[in-house]
């Protein structure tokens, strides 16, 4: 019954279901995509030269920043690659909004799923390659 009603205005079914999308939201979207894209770049920056610094404190048997490099900063970047991820997204109409109440939970939830599975995948690769160079440690 959608496709008759979409075929007699001349329109797409998803433009029928969603309606048209609003500029000022698609300017907001774009916005936030931007933020957190620099925020991630931030972040990579950082945890690039932190990583070297933390790998010559390691090599001296100070485990300070490598502790906090895997415990706060690296699940911080994750979570923002699962964020600026799920922006992307939906900036590029990839991910339709959903009218549910609990949207919020959902983009939150997936984006930290996102950022859990990512993390782990990257400690288990780096952990498997480290092993075979002689050090036992993901850095």
């Amino acid at each position: 019954m959608l496709i008759k009603i979409a075929q007699s205005l001349d329109t797409d079914i998803t433009t029928l279901i969603y309606g048209l999308h609003d500029p000022a939201d698609q300017k907001k979207e774009k916005r936030h995509l931007i933020l957190a894209g620099g925020f991630l770049f931030i972040l990579s920056v950082s945890l690039y030269f932190l990583t070297k610094i933390a790998r010559d404190m390691f090599m001296n048997f100070n485990t300070s920043l490598t502790m906090l490099l895997h415990l706060a900063i690296q699940p911080i970047f994750w979570f923002v690659l699962g964020w600026t991820l799920m922006q992307g997204l939906g900036v590029l109409d990839v991910i339709k909004p959903t009218k549910s109440k609990y949207k919020k939970y959902i983009h939150t939830y997936s984006s930290i799923s996102n950022c859990v599975v990512i993390y782990y995948t990257h400690v288990a690769l780096f952990c498997r390659i480290s092993k075979k160079h002689g050090s036992a440690v993901p850095l």
